[in-house]
């Protein structure tokens, strides 16, 4: 009963939709193994039905077309149809006039009499030609050839149609009796020419004047090898890799050129001049291999990342000696703080040498289109990724998979985001949106943080090439993002895994408060606190000296300032920025502020003790602003992150206070503040 259900689901689909093969097969099975094979009937019909309607075409469905009535032959016998069984005689006969019944399926009795109905209605060719094997047809009949060589046809007038590839057809008006043989005899005109080639190994791409005619496949045939043992032997080849035979025809007499290609091998081209109107079997050609090597190597010696091939994992650098195919490929190194990415093309036995040095990415995820006049998008996409691989600050990647999700990164869909993060790390996605503005196409260009989720607006009118200019000096600059603040600022406090108030502009939050929880979600240390909160008002639960309090305080949106617990885009592309401009300063002034910077990627990447030595160069008088007390500050920061706590007290007890001085980061704190509270702080442990 099982069995049926599933069958009758499946012929309530319209037959236009349906599978074919599928269809056969689960009725032949309800008729091999049912309680009830008439319930099969139905299911041959269809199939019979849908190719006589013409709504499956093909040798397959003709195939399955001539099955199918083979079955319902059965099927009708067994319940004594007599009548609709002859129908299905004389459908198969006029079908294919040579068919013969499927004698493990058939009685013999039912053969006997589907012979006897045949008998009644074809004749037959003897079709003498000098071509071998030619191609018979009558009408729409393809005519093939029984075991004596003669062509079973439909009696009546017929028109042959004789002919072969590369041959010139020919047309025959005959008359066929029932029962009666007729002689044909047709000669055929060679008009074009045929090459046949074979391969080793299998798989080379063909190319006849520059056409791509196929690919070669398969295992080289048996009389092959038995006729050519000598070739094979000489030429040194592996029958077990060499190929089938691939047939290139009509091809016109003269002069063509032959390329045979294949990854990790050299081409081979073959010229052939002055081809005649006749067959040609070369000899097998035998491809050579064609590889190079790499070595990858991280730009600083204390870095690791992984290697990925063309998206295939190597192994962690440095890499040597690793083997590849000569063309082009896509390198990436998956580093902590960044990735590397580059294409490059590998001559054959080129030992190509690699630096690989961390780089964000940007994504180019493509521009969702208003309508089907993809003009003006192709256009602009185009400029975009040219001058995308411009910036040098990062690695550009298009990936166009993911246009299908721009209406999820509109919304700041993170279960996008954290896929592109998955795929690509932190990233710079840059995507758009076309739109019409009167009579004019404009593309709206979004820029999104994978960290930082905010989104920047640029639009692109594709007839104004200095809206393109602004936007790419923005990218070019780093992405000008945003962050929320609320005017507090704090540290984690190691033992209670809470973020602690150091310095705070809000009159209801002071210095030293514990905050318990950021719109009743608990966060462990800075990064959390600040991405926690939300614009307007975001309230914060603090516990100050035992008690707890609630405080709402005010929210405002304000442009991201490099800080050393943000895990942060800005951070990859800004180290190689100040890098280069410690190398060309220019002034002092530029000197030192470049110095600062470096200092701090080097904090953020945990690179503490770089840092401090960077640090240890810069001379900052001491005043208001940027100055002695910042170097300060970010020392004590790497004393503070190795847990060097009794050099952290002796850098802030040997500072002399200036009640000016200030230190400037993402929180703008007052040194002299917070080396009173880390002094409190240190105190209580």
């Amino acid at each position: 009963m099982k069995k049926l259900i599933i069958f009758l689901l499946i012929v309530t689909i319209p037959i236009f939709g349906f599978d074919v093969s599928s269809v056969f097969h689960d009725n032949v099975q309800i008729f091999e193994e049912s309680d009830n094979p008439g319930n099969a009937i139905n299911g041959f019909q269809h199939i019979v039905n849908a190719y006589d309607l013409g709504e499956i075409r093909g040798e397959d469905a003709f195939d399955y077309y001539l099955q199918s009535m083979e079955y319902l032959i059965v099927l009708y016998s067994n319940k004594g149809d007599t009548k609709t069984v002859h129908t299905f005689f004389e459908k198969i006969i006029r079908s294919d006039p040579g068919r013969q019944l499927n004698k493990l399926l058939i009685s013999p009795k039912i053969v006997q009499d589907f012979n006897r109905k045949r008998n009644q209605m074809v004749g037959y060719l003897k079709i003498d030609c000098p071509v071998p094997n030619p191609d018979i047809s009558a009408g729409t009949l393809k005519l093939v050839p029984n075991s004596k060589k003669l062509y079973a046809t439909l009696a009546g007038d017929l028109t042959l149609r004789i002919g072969k590839e590369n041959y010139q057809s020919v047309t025959r008006n005959v008359a066929v009796a029932v029962g009666k043989t007729v002689d044909v005899r047709v000669e055929l005109i060679r008009t074009l020419a045929s090459v046949t080639v074979l391969t080793d190994p299998a798989g080379a791409q063909v190319f006849m004047d520059g056409v791509l005619m196929g690919e070669t496949s398969g295992n080289v045939p048996v009389d092959y090898l038995k006729d050519h043992g000598e070739t094979i032997k000489e030429l040194g080849l592996n029958p077990s890799a060499l190929s089938n035979y691939f047939v290139i025809n009509r091809v016109e007499p003269g002069d063509h050129v032959l390329e045979l290609k294949k990854n990790c091998y050299k081409p081979v081209r073959l010229s052939l001049p002055k081809l005649e109107k006749r067959d040609y079997q070369f000899k097998p050609v035998q491809l050579k291999r064609s590889i190079g090597y790499l070595i990858v190597e991280a730009g600083a010696e204390d870095q690791t990342g992984d290697l990925f091939v063309d998206s295939r994992r190597v192994g962690s650098l440095p890499v040597r000696g690793l083997e590849v195919c000569s063309g082009e490929h896509l390198l990436k190194v998956a580093f902590e703080n960044g990735t590397f990415i580059k294409k490059l093309k590998v001559e054959e036995g080129e030992n190509r040498v690699v630096k690989a040095v961390p780089k964000p990415t940007l994504l180019f995820a493509g521009i969702k289109s208003l309508d089907n006049n993809l003009s003006t998008v192709r256009q602009v996409k185009k400029s975009l990724e040219k001058q995308f691989q411009k910036i040098p600050f990062y690695n550009s990647q298009t990936d166009n998979s993911y246009i299908s999700a721009i209406d999820g990164l509109l919304k700041g869909d993170q279960k996008v985001i954290e896929n592109i993060r998955n795929d690509y790390g932190q990233s710079l996605i840059v995507f758009g949106v076309e739109k019409r503005v009167k009579l004019k196409r404009y593309i709206d260009i979004y820029v999104l943080n994978t960290e930082l989720y905010h989104q920047e607006k640029f639009t692109l009118d594709p007839a104004d090439p200095a809206s393109g200019q602004r936007f790419f000096r923005a990218v070019s600059n780093m992405p000008k993002l945003v962050e929320n603040t609320a005017g507090v600022a704090v540290i984690r406090d190691p033992d209670r895994n809470l973020p602690v108030v150091i310095s705070s502009t809000v009159d209801a939050v002071q210095q030293g408060d514990v905050v318990v929880s950021v719109n009743g979600k608990e966060c462990p240390d800075e990064a959390s606190f600040y991405k926690a909160l939300v614009v307007p008002e975001t309230k914060l639960q603090l516990k100050r000296a035992g008690a707890s309090l609630e405080v709402a305080v005010k929210v405002k949106v304000t442009p991201v300032v490099m800080r050393q617990n943000l895990n942060s885009l800005s951070y990859n592309s800004a180290y190689l920025f100040f890098l280069s401009k410690i190398q060309f300063p220019g002034t002092d002034a530029r000197k030192a502020g470049a110095q600062l910077n470096l200092a701090m990627c080097d904090l953020r990447f945990r690179r503490f003790e770089q840092a401090f030595d960077t640090l240890s160069m810069i001379q900052l008088p001491d005043r208001p602003g940027i100055s002695a007390g910042t170097v300060l500050y970010l020392k004590g920061i790497c004393y503070k992150e190795i847990g060097s706590w009794i050099d952290l007290q002796t850098l802030f007890k040997n500072y002399h206070f200036n009640n000016g001085a200030t230190v400037i980061n993402s929180r703008g704190l007052r040194v002299r503040s917070l080396i009173d509270f880390t002094f409190e702080y240190l105190r209580k442990q």
